[in-house]
């Protein structure tokens, strides 16, 4: 079983792959945190109006 350069993952490789992992769960959770709160936002600020 000889193994291909391109096959072997370097540590640094797979850092940079779950890095990328990250950040994009990151820019994920974010963007809904951003679209939840903006959406409580005008949530409450309907209630606010109809009292």
């Amino acid at each position: 079983m000889n193994k291909k350069k391109s096959d072997i993952v370097t540590p640094s490789e797979k850092g940079e792959n779950l890095r990328r992992f990250d950040t994009s769960c990151l820019d994920w959770t974010e963007e809904m945190g951003v679209f939840l709160g903006f959406r409580i936002w005008i949530w409450k600020d309907g209630e606010g109006k109809r009292r």
